[in-house]
């Protein structure tokens, strides 16, 4: 018999709240009780984001009901209903929904690294633009879980935490890796959700973005794949 599907859902909170995060988290964990998959919530109101994502691994870990999957949520990212059913799909270690930078000209927080020390990496936005392109994909605004009739898996080096699934296995041979540390502490030269990823191929386990799972990234608007493939009209 399967193991029983647990999904934590672990959020780094901000001392206001973005009720259209709050109200897309709730809309993601109903949707998962419907189809008969359990869910928990670990906050954390961190001082540095590499703390609160460490003390919400450790929560996660010593939680007595040994949740199967930590979905890391960041607090200012708009969920699609769907999107945390969806990755649990994918049967991966580390899947991540894709999302934007609030930036000008919006680029996807997926990367690769470009240097032999692994120590730069790069956005493959001109990759997955190339990819709805050519597959004729309709891009919606805001969140949204797409259909698409082709295979939306991209394997990265990097993901950002904004949406991101993680098996029990990888925390607990991270864990056994690296004990007592932070994810952002030992190496300046890439950020905390770089640096995990990075680790976690050192493990053995590759991380992959989901193409068909768009997250929306809060500002002063919801940035999203609109904005994202009509990168031109920023510059």
């Amino acid at each position: 018999m399967e193991d029983k599907k647990i999904i934590a859902f672990g959020t780094c909170r901000e001392r206001f709240a973005y009720w259209e995060h709050v109200d897309s988290v709730h809309a993601a964990q109903v949707y998962l009780a419907v189809h008969g998959i359990s869910y928990a919530n670990i906050f954390e109101y961190p001082t540095y984001i590499h703390i609160g994502r460490e003390r919400i691994k450790n929560t996660f870990l010593e939680a007595k009901a040994k949740p199967s999957h930590l979905l890391y949520v960041d607090s200012d990212n708009v969920l699609p209903e769907s999107v945390a059913y969806q990755l649990l799909q994918r049967n991966l270690p580390i899947v991540s929904a894709l999302y934007f930078k609030r930036t000008g000209a919006p680029e996807a927080v997926a990367l690769d690294f470009v240097d032999e020390n692994r120590t730069k990496a790069r956005s493959v936005s001109q990759k997955i633009r190339e990819f709805y392109i050519d597959n004729k994909v309709d891009i919606f605004d805001g969140p949204v879980s797409l259909e698409l009739n082709v295979d939306p898996l991209m394997k990265v080096d990097a993901v950002g935490f904004g949406c991101v699934l993680i098996a029990r296995t990888v925390l607990e041979h991270m864990e056994e890796a690296y004990p007592g540390t932070i994810f952002g502490g030992d190496d300046p030269s890439v950020g905390e959700d770089i640096l995990f990823c990075r680790r976690a191929k050192d493990l053995g386990y590759d991380t992959y973005v989901d193409l068909s799972q768009i997250v929306g990234h809060l500002g002063k608007h919801v940035v999203s794949a609109v904005d994202f493939m009509h990168v031109d009209m920023w510059k």
